[in-house]
């Protein structure tokens, strides 16, 4: 409501394979497409594999 600028960052990617993953990150896309707020590009990671982390440190690092 306020118009706060945010990004979802969807974790533990690596728990949800084929299907399921597609059908989460398309759930998030719908329920993000109604808030004007937020960023459209999701941000996928893993801690335990490490995927997504390198992505997730560069755009809160560009943050000012």
């Amino acid at each position: 409501r306020s118009a706060v600028t945010f990004q979802c960052v969807m974790t533990k990617v690596d728990k949800l394979k084929g299907d399921a993953l597609i059908a989460s990150m398309n759930k998030t896309r719908e329920a993000l497409a109604k808030h004007p707020a937020a960023y459209p590009e999701l941000i996928l990671t893993s801690s335990e594999k490490g995927d997504g982390i390198e992505t997730l440190r560069a755009i809160i690092a560009g943050i000012d």
